[in-house]
Order: C-alpha cells, then structure tokens, then sequence
C-alpha cells in the first residue's frame, strides 16, 4: 500500500510536470516571448528571399516575396508559419493547416508537433526549444532561441532535420538550416540566413 502510494504520486508529479513542460505557460523566471506585432512595409532580406509585410488579410500576415526560387505573396499565420504563397491569383505551395516552425510563447524547453499537408503529401513535425543563445549572421549578431525537430514525409518516410534561430529583436527567424536524416546532407531551399533587417520607414 505505500509502494502503491509512492507511485501514485510519482505519476501526479510527473503528469503535472509533463503538462507544464508540453504546454504553453513558461516556468516561473524563463525568458519567453510571444508572437511579433509586425508593421506594414517591415522587411527582412535572408540570403535566399526578401520578405516584406504588407500588413493582415484573412485572419493572417501577408508579404511580398522577392526570391530566386518564388516571387509573389506569402500567407502566414499570426505564428509566422507559412500557410501559402499566391502568384498571379493562384494559390502554390500550401501547407495545411501550416508549416509549424514556431509556436509561441517561445521559451528553454517547449516542445510542439503536428501533422500537415504540403502539396498534398501528409507530413509530422516535432520542435524542441533547445537553447536561448547569440548567434552570428551577415545582419550582425542577435540572442535567439535555438530550435531544433525533425520534419518527416508520412508516405516514404523521408525526414529534414531542421534547425532555426528565432531572435526577438528582429521579429523573425535569423537562420535556419536542413538536412537529410539519413546522409546529413543540406537540402536546398532549407538553409537561409538573415542579411538585412528594416523597420518600416
């Protein structure tokens, strides 16, 4: 009877901290930040696109995408996930219900996941926050939160292991890398970082 008790225990403890751990209300003295209020005509240039906000449509923040591989506009929700790009009216690239890179508040220790389609082809995610950390790109130097997962196809079992740096100065991801799970290869489109960063004039 007191080994039962000492479990049951252990259990609430443990279910009480699982629950504090997984969901969205930071431990007591952790640094943590909620999503960005972003302005019209905000603009951030990382080594592969620029992005320019052109303020909410639809329940999201909309940009002006300037990139080698898409121009046009980007939908992302009040996360910062992509939900899709738009060129000439038509909707390409969607995500459903998005591409789950954040979720704030961000803080040491979250974790999140989800499952979602993209161009239709049925995928998980799982995010950890790793680290509150400086890290250096060509914008200059910024304390971020380091986000480490994995981003899995469901119908070959191809995984990305995914790597971001979230900085609140800037409102935004500063860098971000993706690899093969298998080889540890790069994979283009999946690594970027932040060049310029500018608040609206």
């Amino acid at each position: 009877m007191k080994y039962l008790a000492v479990w049951m225990m252990l259990i609430v403890v443990m279910g009480s901290a699982l629950t504090l751990y997984a969901g969205d209300k930071p431990p007591a003295g952790t640094i943590a930040v909620e999503a960005p209020e972003l302005a019209r005509g905000e603009s951030w240039t990382w080594s592969d696109r620029s992005e320019t906000c052109l303020g909410e449509r639809e329940g999201f923040w909309v940009f002006r995408v300037e990139g080698d591989r898409f121009s046009g506009e980007r939908y992302r929700t009040k996360q910062l996930n992509l939900v899709k790009n738009v060129k000439d009216g038509a909707s390409v690239n969607t995500h459903t219900p998005d591409a789950g890179l954040l979720s704030f508040p961000l803080y040491v220790g979250k974790e999140w996941g989800q499952s979602y389609l993209r161009r239709n082809n049925k995928r998980s995610q799982r995010f950890k926050v790793e680290a509150y950390e400086q890290v250096t790109t060509k914008a200059g130097s910024y304390n971020a939160f380091r986000i480490s997962g994995i981003d899995r196809r469901l119908d070959n079992g191809f995984g990305t292991l995914v790597t971001v740096w979230y900085a609140p100065e800037v409102k935004n991801i500063v860098r971000m890398t993706g690899e093969d799970e298998s080889n540890h290869i790069g994979i283009e489109g999946w690594s970027y970082e932040l060049i310029d960063y500018r608040k609206p004039q």
